[in-house]
């Protein structure tokens, strides 16, 4: 024992198995490592800075498995030489030192790493004086956990478009299917989780729900599905409360709304030429003049810009003396106007507000909705006529100064207009006075009555000839259904024998 204690052969196979000790401590690295697949692992062996050891070579290498032969060579690195790979899908990154610029280690990089990566990975440095240097890794890959990736469609989606919808999972599955939240009959089926929706509209807007399919022995993968909310923009025409062109007259004031059905809140601007008017949906002006006559644009559109839509409109600004007005008082029609009626008494009746005025010492009425306004008659006492359908000029009457009191009712009731003739008016009661020399406001139709009118004409004509047509079809009908015109017969002939008449030859001779 003795002699085995002092045999030098002893003391060097003691001095080997420290050094393996003594360099652990000097050279940093994993010995275990955890990874996912698909992730990027590295592997570091890197000698401390303080040992005074100069690395002549680095290599990298994977343990031989149970039913592999030998180790497989990954990279190997020599300072004079160029770095070697034996195989893809690794990268090896050499460290130096910062003070001294010395070669310190290596750090090897897997690329997406499988199951099949999992093992033991050795770093081997080759040094002077202390010759190999080895220290081993071990890295295990596990699968991930079943998932589903459903990311939203690149780009901005509008009606129209082709939309392309993308579904993974790991792993991968057998095949994929896709299915709407609202319309439980839609499905598609993909082998690689691609799919296109072409031509789409805002229908197609919906929570869309996909559903990998996998091998009916994983059984813990099944029922994973992944959802994604997609949108359709759209953007309609725009609609105002008024048409174009507008006619209005001078000192009215002008409010026109509009608006546009969107998928999203829309950005609204008024411009005239290039002056920027209102940046709402309503465009209003005060008191207007000839000079604001013009094209007014309205333009609609995302946030975004992404959709944009226009709308113009042609305000007309009509002057009151190109109105035929001396009345201080607008004149508002609207589409439904009444006709005007005079049976001896003129009446008119209106949906809306209509105001009139004369001139001098005519009369003054304002008519509310659903009312009756009666013009004076020769016994200067007014009452309600009901509109017949026909219009007929106005009587012309005795002339006098008429004081007008005005009653207002609300809702049907009639307006009544009792009247006093003046004193000095009443001397001249027989005086026949011209209605045409008096500014009497007119109450225009709008450009929908002319509308309606000229609808009508070519009605009523077709009805006109249609009335024709049924009745002469009639007429021949009633003589068809008469009995035939009686013909007496002939008299009877009446047939006698031939008689023999026998002339004595005296008589001829005679």
């Amino acid at each position: 024992m003795d002699f085995l204690m002092t045999d030098p052969t002893y003391k060097l196979l003691i001095f080997l198995f420290m050094i393996p000790g003594m360099y652990g401590d000097i050279i940093n690295y994993n010995a275990a490592t955890i990874a996912v697949e698909g992730q990027n692992i590295s592997l570091q062996c890197i000698v401390g800075e303080e040992q005074n050891i100069t690395i002549i070579q680095l290599e990298w290498i994977k343990q031989q498995k149970p039913n592999e032969k030998n180790d497989q060579k990954i990279v190997v690195f020599h300072p004079m030489l160029p770095t070697y790979y034996f195989r893809s899908g690794s990268l090896l990154e050499t460290v130096t030192s910062s003070k001294t610029g010395k070669l310190q280690g290596s750090i090897l990089t897997l690329h997406e790493v499988t199951v099949n990566d999992s093992g033991n990975y050795i770093c081997e440095i080759t040094s002077y004086p202390n010759g190999s240097i080895k220290r081993i890794t071990k890295l295990q890959v596990t699968e991930p956990p079943a998932s589903v990736r459903m990311p939203y469609p690149y780009g901005f989606i509008k009606e129209g478009d082709d939309m392309k919808i993308t579904c993974s999972a790991i792993p991968p599955p057998l095949h994929y299917k896709l299915g709407r939240s609202k319309d439980q009959t839609f499905w598609l089926e993909s082998s690689n989780g691609e799919f296109i929706l072409p031509n789409v509209t805002r229908n197609d807007s919906d929570v869309y729900i996909c559903l990998p399919e996998w091998d009916s022995l994983v059984r813990n993968q099944q029922g994973l599905n992944a959802t994604v909310e997609l949108t359709v923009n759209f953007l309609d025409g725009i609609e105002c409360n008024t048409s174009s062109p507008l006619n209005v007259s001078a000192g009215e004031d002008v409010a026109i709304s509009c608006i546009a059905k969107a998928s999203q809140h829309l950005q609204y601007k008024w411009m005239r030429g290039d002056k920027i008017l209102s940046l709402s949906d309503t465009l209003s002006l005060t008191s207007v003049t000839s000079d604001q006559s013009g094209t007014y644009k309205l333009t609609a559109v995302f946030l975004d810009n992404q959709l944009q839509t226009d709308m113009e409109i042609f305000i007309q600004v009509l002057s009151k003396q190109s109105e035929g007005m001396t009345t201080p008082f607008p004149v508002r029609t609207t589409k439904h106007l009444s006709s005007f009626t005079s049976n001896g008494t003129s009446s008119w009746s209106t949906d809306t507000t209509v105001s009139t005025s004369q001139s001098g010492h005519l009369l003054a009425s304002t008519v509310k909705p659903n009312a009756t306004l009666t013009t004076l008659q020769p016994r200067y006492t007014s009452h309600p006529t009901p509109l017949t359908g026909s219009s007929s000029a106005p009587p012309v009457g005795n002339a006098s100064t008429l004081h007008a009191s005005t009653v207002k009712s609300i809702d049907t009731s009639t307006d009544s207009l009792s009247t006093t003739p003046d004193p000095a008016t009443r001397r001249r009661e027989r005086i026949t006075t011209d209605i045409t020399q008096k500014n009497i406001t007119t109450v225009t139709a709008t450009k929908a009555s002319k509308s309606s009118a000229y609808i009508a004409v070519p009605i009523v004509l077709l009805l006109l000839v249609l009335i024709v047509l049924l009745y002469r079809r009639h007429q021949n009908q009633k003589k068809m259904d008469l009995p035939p015109p009686f013909k007496p017969p002939p008299p009877p002939v009446k047939y006698t024998s031939v008689r023999n008449h026998d002339v004595p030859m005296t008589d001829i001779l005679v």
